[in-house]
């Protein structure tokens, strides 16, 4: 007999006398005859690529009745049995999850990066890999300084400037001052007098890593000017807008007529350039002012979006320590009887200007990182998003509809009693009757039960399968959402039952506790995918 032959028979193979090593040979020719006929054999996971696939499809079949136990589906399918029924019953993961706890990005958090990625590129934005942490932009940013300082070998500190807007209400706001007072212990009721105007004054504010300031810009709305002929060399000049805020125009006119003239006034080397740090602000970035940079060796260098509350010195060291004074100082004035307005804002400003010292300035360029350079000053935990944070903003197709927030609520089990009763008493009339004690998932089988004592003997013999279909059809609803109550049969009910009755009984509990571990693992991934999807929302925001 060839080798052909016995490969056309598989079955008669093994009886044939032929050498050991002939029969290895034989035996791998007929698994890939087997192959080429279509049957595929029983592959691993980490080479069949459809294998993870096939299991989900037979836990499927098994929870829609499809297979009436686990090594029907097993056979169909072609997987192995130990792993499909561990997997029914949650004992093992899928490959993809299994060491899901060594990864940096759990399996959801993995979905909601590729779900962002395909979001952004449908927009024309694709996401470059350096730009997946914000740690990463930050690097970056310190990356391009110290590639700057390096290409002019050492700017000199008086060179680098900082520049911000900060906007000052009349009245000192509505922040507590955290200063102390006294109150007679009788009164119920303790009361401090404090201004209520709001109208706000914006100042632009500008310092250089060296410890220099320049003179203040002050932008106040529409209206009569104030007199400030006694501060002309401690104030830089006067704005105005409709709302007192900073517009293009504003932004223009301090940069060409202030801020050009006084930094050359603080130069150390002409050949060197100067350098000037911002915010992502449109009015900072239009045209007008590069070109006014242009001409004058300016470098312009804006901080990453969303993250000047860490690396922007005023905002970090200087902005916080006028705000308390200036509400101190505007109680005083108060209590003195004196009214802050647009006519004395800024001499009562001035007043306070003191706090910014030199050494408050080099303090916050220090605590930033970026003068001294230090690449290393943040750490993850900067970088971490807010626990408290709400916005509305487009998700991906992915992101769930809804998530609960609480244990799903179990249906009513006073229906499932009352049939269990009503099987009790007719149990004790008729002792033959083998209706399931088990509640059946809805009406739909009931009437199947019903239909199923009007046929034959052989119909009836064939009914124990169904009964098994009936509790994967609860299973299912199990999986999908509803966590119905067990109900637990009494001694009799149990001796009247059956070894094999009894053997489906445990069988249905096996594929519940299976369905209850499905249900937990998918409650699990989709709060997984909620703070996923929060974390990329936030990133999201601040590449806008």
């Amino acid at each position: 007999m060839s080798l052909a032959d016995m490969c056309r028979d598989g079955v008669s193979i093994l009886h044939t006398p032929v050498p050991t090593g002939a029969v290895l040979l034989v035996m791998g020719l007929v698994r890939i005859r087997k192959s080429i006929s279509g049957r595929r054999g029983k592959l691993r996971a980490s080479s069949d690529p459809t294998y993870e696939s096939r299991i989900q499809a037979a836990i499927q079949g098994i929870a829609n009745g499809l297979y009436k136990s686990i090594a029907a589906a097993a056979k169909e399918q072609n997987v192995s049995h130990q792993t499909l029924s561990d997997r029914c019953l949650g004992v093992h993961k899928p490959r993809r999850l299994a060491q899901e706890s060594r990864q940096l990005l759990s399996a959801a958090q993995e979905e909601t990066v590729v779900d962002w990625c395909n979001l952004a590129s449908t927009s024309a934005t694709p996401i470059h890999p350096a730009k997946l942490r914000a740690s990463d932009t930050i690097g970056e940013f310190f990356e391009m300084q110290k590639k700057l300082d390096d290409n002019y070998n050492k700017i000199p500190p008086e060179h680098h400037w900082n520049m911000d807007e900060k906007g000052n209400q009349m009245g000192g706001g509505r922040k507590n001052t955290g200063m102390k007072f006294i109150f007679s212990a009788e009164d119920s009721d303790c009361y401090r007098v404090h201004s209520d105007n709001l109208e706000l004054v914006t100042i632009i504010e500008c310092v250089s890593t060296a410890g220099a300031k320049m003179p203040p810009w002050f932008v106040l709305s529409e209206g009569p000017a104030p007199d400030i002929r006694d501060l002309k060399d401690k104030v830089g000049g006067v704005s105005f807008s409709p709302t007192g805020w900073t517009d293009h125009e504003i932004a223009d006119y301090w940069f060409r007529n202030h801020f050009v003239p006084t930094a050359e006034k603080h130069c150390v080397d002409p050949e060197k350039p100067i350098v000037l740090t911002v915010d992502g602000h449109s009015s900072h970035e239009q045209r007008a002012i590069q070109r006014a940079a242009y001409d004058n060796g300016v470098i312009i260098h804006a901080f990453p979006s969303k993250t000047t509350h860490k690396i922007q010195p005023l905002d970090v060291g200087m902005f916080s320590s006028v705000q308390r004074p200036w509400t101190k100082h505007c109680d005083k004035c108060l209590a003195d009887g004196v009214e802050i307005d647009r006519y004395n804002f800024i001499h009562e400003y001035m007043a306070i200007h003191h706090v910014i010292t030199p050494e408050l300035v080099q303090k916050a360029f220090k605590k930033t990182g970026i003068y001294p350079l230090n690449l290393s000053v943040f750490t993850d935990k900067d970088f971490a998003p807010s626990l408290v944070y709400q916005t509305t903003t487009h998700l991906p197709p992915s992101y769930p509809a809804d998530i609960p927030s609480s244990p799903m609520a179990a249906p009513s089990d006073v229906d499932e009693v009352d049939k269990l009763m009503r099987l009790d008493d007719s149990e004790e009339e008729d002792s033959e009757d083998d209706t399931d004690f088990f509640p059946m998932a809805d009406d739909e089988h009931d009437l199947d039960s019903e239909s199923s004592d009007s046929e034959s003997e052989e119909e009836e013999e064939d009914a124990q399968p169904s009964r098994n279909d009936t509790r994967i059809t609860r299973s299912t609803s199990l999986v999908s959402g509803s966590i119905p109550h067990p109900v637990i049969p009494t001694y009799n009910q149990a001796m009247m039952l059956t070894k094999e009755e009894l053997w489906y009984e445990l069988q249905h509990m096996y594929e519940q506790n299976g369905a209850l571990v499905q249900t937990t693992q998918i409650l699990t991934a989709q709060l997984d995918a909620t703070n996923a999807h929060c974390t990329m929302a936030q990133r999201a925001l601040a590449q806008s």
